[in-house]
């Protein structure tokens, strides 16, 4: 979110030891083509659920957050964590959600089938 009235911030990005400079009153559309580009991403980047046109938001008459949600296609591997590093006039958080889940169908008598692609290796049960 934007801090004041003040329409000029941003926020570095880091992603992969890689460092993305984002501008405060960047589109969603942006952000993907950014994050797409920085990682070399085969697949485009999803925002599916995202609040607002526009990364940050402040309207004093409106005070909410503004979500921006991004998703990666499966195909393109595991996506490493995102970190927010420098921001400027800007309050700006991550969460690093992990949807592994690739379907679940209903098998009949309160049994379910999932299926899933784990993302970190190890033994799961």
């Amino acid at each position: 979110a934007l801090e004041s009235l003040v329409t000029t911030g941003s926020f570095e990005l880091e992603i992969l030891n890689k460092r993305i400079l984002v501008d405060a009153q960047a589109s969603v559309l942006e952000l993907k083509l950014l994050v797409t580009d920085a990682l070399g991403l085969i697949h485009p980047v999803h925002s599916d659920g995202s609040s607002h046109g526009n990364i940050c938001h402040f309207d004093p008459s409106n005070p909410v957050t503004a979500v921006t949600k991004l998703t990666f296609a499966k195909e393109d591997g595991h996506i490493p964590s995102f970190y927010i590093r420098s921001e400027q006039n800007v309050m700006v958080s991550t969460n690093n959600l992990v949807d592994a889940v690739d379907e679940v169908e209903y098998l009949g008598g309160g049994r379910y089938l999932v299926t899933y692609t784990p993302t970190i290796s190890g033994h799961y049960s």
